[in-house]
Parts: structure tokens; C-alpha cells; sequence
């Protein structure tokens, strides 16, 4: 009997695996993540839009309704250049659903033609609100619920929202709404790439500087804005041999180098504050318009790009760092640079000393308190990986 029932239950349990197999809706990696707790508990609002819901994560949140009906007027005005192209572009997204599903880290609760309009309508608010902003100004601010929105946010607020971790749509698929609705204007001339409009709108965000306005066309696979966003203003797309070696364990490579054995040894070990580190002769130079990882220590001087910390510098880093965390193809540039901070600051004399050598470059309301950059961006938890980069400077120290 006992033998029957177990038969009975493994015919059940495999008919459940069987029925998981069938109906697998992801058909490529995922690249659109919720944040996690351990991250997200540190400082949720960095991590939450403020004005506007893009994409399935924030959808329908109640705080976020005003500006639902701005999406329709962008939809509609985007439309208004190929008013006969409406039937096409909803075949064209839906052709992409399955694909555009599989982006994010959790399926979609949505049926398929909410999840297409969705994502047109999402897609077509990101378009207009950047060509608002560059080419064709006063689109928007025409609107009159728009400007009932400046009035209470500030255009700032949406540039920050549109890099939120948890705030983002596939890029193919604005790539494809921008090819059909706004590649050639309406006299047939061909604009600029939808690479380049959010470049050249994002810039001002970048918190190392827009590296003269340098805009970056070898860029060949975005997954969403934030992911362009990071490869313009963080990433250097090195290898990773070009960072030491990042396949090796921290004990492996600070093996030799600390008291503390095979364990390896933390950051505050072996990194002195900046104002210690002046103390024993070394000389701080900030480096303007350079990645976040070109830091360099040579002859006593370290050198380390210039930062510009405004209250959204904190939002913007935050959102970089959770990227860098749970996206694999990249070099955790803005983590290392956050945990160099943390180390180089530990008082109010430190942070003058990154400032009168141009390294820190300060907008907040209050510059004395401790790490305007290390302790508002970077989270309590450690990341191991970062000490890869330290290598050659703890040994030169």
C-alpha cells in the first residue's frame, strides 16, 4: 500500500516538473533585476522612482498615477509622425514579448496585449521626454499637466528615475519604437541614434565628469538605458586581466602581505585615511574627466579622478553599484571607487583634504559630516572583489 502511494505522489511530483518544463518563458538571460533587500534597506528611496513608472517593477503605484496620463500624450504624439503605423508597431512589440519577458529577473503577471501597451507607452514617454529635452523643446512643456509636474518635481527627478535599477524596459525595444517613429523626421532627414540622445541627456549626470562630451559609438549590445548609462559614464570595458587578474581569491593575491595570514587583511588594515596618508607624504591629485577607475599611484602621488557630489550624485552611484553587483559583465569600477572613498574618508579632514586637491568636488548642504561619498552611497555590506584593484596601491603604501 505504502509502495502505491509513493508511486502515486512520484507520478504527481514529476507531472509538476513536467508542467514547469512545458511552460519555461525566459529564452535569453535576464538584465533587468529587482534590487535586493541587503541593498535596498540601506536607502529604499534611492532605489524607487519618484515621478515616473517605466517598465512592469513600479507599475500602478499610487503615488506614481499622476504622471501615467503623460505617457498617452508622448504615445500620441510620437504617433502623430506615422499616423498610419499604430496596427504596424503593435504586431512589431508584440513580435518582441516572449523576448522582452525574459529580460526581467521574475515573470510578468500581465496578459499580453497590457504587457505590449505597456511597454509601447513606456517606451514612447522615454523618447519624447529626451527629444523634448534636446531637439524639439516645449513639447512637453507645453503640456499643462506637465507643467503642474515641474511645478511640484523638477525635470532633474526624471532623468534620475530613467536610471533606476528597477525602472528600465529592454533597449531593443526602444530601439525599435525610435527606428520607426523618430529615425527620419517628418521631411525624411535622419536624426541622431538613440544611443546618442540619451548620451548626450544623461551627460549631466555622469558623476565623473562628461569626459569632454565624448560619445561612445562602438557600443554594440545595451540591454536597457541604465546599462548604456553605465557603459558611457563608469565602465572602461577593460578585460579583466586588465584589472590584476580578478579571477583570484583576495587571500591569493594579498597572500605575503598581511599579518593576518592566509585570510587576507581588510581594507581599514592596510589603507590609511587621507589625511594619514598626507601625513606620511603622499600628495593627492584630482584627475578631471577620467573613469572611475583610473587611479593611479606613482612617485608618492596618487591620483584619482575628480567627483561631483550633489544630493543626486547619491541616488545615481547607488543604482551604478547595484548594477555592477548583479549584472555579470562588468568590471565593478563604481564599487571599487565607492570602496576606495570609505577607506581614503574617515573625518571631516579628510574630505578637505580630497577637496583642496580637487578630488571631491562638494555640493551638499552639509560638508563636515562623515563621507558625503562613502557613507551615504556605499552599503554595509563588503564587496570582496574590490580588493583586487587595491593590490598595487596597499603595496606601494
Amino acid at each position: 500500500m505504502i509502495y502505491v502511494e509513493e508511486e502515486a505522489w512520484a507520478r504527481s511530483f514529476k507531472s509538476k516538473l513536467d508542467e514547469s518544463f512545458l511552460t519555461r518563458w525566459r529564452e535569453e538571460k535576464c538584465s533587468i533585476f529587482r534590487v535586493p533587500p541587503i541593498l535596498h534597506s540601506e536607502n529604499p528611496k534611492a532605489y524607487m522612482p519618484r515621478v515616473i513608472s517605466i517598465g512592469p517593477y513600479n507599475r500602478g503605484r499610487e503615488d506614481l498615477m499622476v504622471t501615467e496620463k503623460l505617457k498617452h500624450r508622448a504615445t500620441r504624439y510620437l504617433f502623430s509622425r506615422r499616423p498610419k503605423y499604430m496596427a504596424q508597431c503593435l504586431r512589431e512589440v508584440r513580435s518582441l514579448e516572449k523576448r522582452a519577458r525574459s529580460c526581467y529577473a521574475e515573470e510578468i503577471d500581465m496578459d499580453s496585449r497590457e504587457f505590449t501597451e505597456m511597454m509601447i507607452l513606456d517606451g514612447c514617454f522615454v523618447i519624447s521626454f529626451l527629444i523634448s529635452e534636446t531637439w524639439e523643446k516645449g513639447f512637453l512643456k507645453k503640456d499643462k499637466d506637465w507643467k503642474e509636474i515641474e511645478e511640484i518635481y523638477s525635470v532633474p527627478l526624471v532623468y534620475e528615475d530613467l536610471i533606476k535599477v528597477e525602472n528600465q524596459i529592454p533597449f531593443f525595444i526602444l530601439q525599435t519604437l525610435y527606428d520607426s517613429l523618430v529615425l527620419r523626421d517628418p521631411n525624411g532627414k535622419i536624426t541622431e541614434s538613440i544611443s546618442d540622445l540619451i548620451i548626450i541627456n544623461f551627460k549631466q549626470l555622469e558623476p565623473a565628469g562628461d569626459r569632454n562630451g565624448t560619445i561612445y559609438r562602438n557600443i554594440t549590445q545595451v540591454h536597457h538605458l541604465l546599462h548604456l548609462f553605465y557603459q558611457t559614464a563608469a565602465s572602461s570595458r577593460k578585460s579583466a586581466d586588465d584589472f590584476h587578474d580578478v579571477n583570484r581569491t583576495p587571500s591569493q593575491m594579498l597572500k605575503g602581505k598581511s599579518d593576518e595570514g592566509e585570510g587576507g587583511m581588510k581594507v581599514s588594515n592596510w589603507m590609511r585615511s587621507a589625511t594619514e596618508l598626507q601625513e606620511f607624504g603622499v600628495k593627492f591629485l584630482g584627475k578631471g574627466d577620467c573613469r572611475f577607475s583610473s587611479v593611479s599611484f606613482k612617485d608618492g602621488v596618487m591620483e584619482i579622478p575628480t567627483i561631483r557630489i550633489f544630493e543626486r550624485t547619491m541616488p545615481t552611484l547607488r543604482n551604478l553599484i547595484a548594477f555592477e553587483q548583479y549584472f555579470p559583465d562588468t568590471n565593478n569600477e563604481v564599487t571599487f571607487f565607492a570602496d576606495l572613498m570609505d577607506a581614503l574618508i574617515d573625518t571631516p579632514s579628510d574630505v578637505k583634504v580630497l577637496k583642496d586637491a580637487g578630488i571631491l568636488k562638494i555640493g551638499l548642504s552639509n560638508t563636515t559630516r562623515k563621507g558625503p561619498l562613502a557613507r551615504k552611497v556605499l552599503p554595509r555590506k563588503t564587496f570582496s572583489l574590490v580588493i583586487v584593484y587595491f593590490t598595487d596601491y596597499s603595496s606601494n603604501l
